[in-house]
């Protein structure tokens, strides 16, 4: 999952220029949405993770009083 989720951060990383912070972000976000897939889910295959998966982070980061603001960046 680590490597997948590197290969993605390259693309801003390199080619848009993205500003270290905002690497850091997506990194934690993306780090912490495949902790809850592994928690809640049982399984680290982003391959095969549907729209409901993604639906049910999104309830459980409004239920833990992240702002709509917040959990908005997460997902983009």
């Amino acid at each position: 999952v680590q490597d997948s989720i590197n290969s993605f951060l390259a693309y801003p990383r390199v080619e848009k220029k993205y500003s270290p912070k905002t690497i850091i972000s997506y990194e934690n976000d993306l780090s912490q949405f495949t902790l809850f897939v592994k928690k809640q889910f049982e399984t680290d295959d982003i391959l095969h993770i549907r729209h409901t998966v993604v639906r049910a982070w999104i309830v459980d980061l409004m239920s833990s009083n992240f702002t709509a603001t917040t959990v908005n960046r997460k997902i983009s």
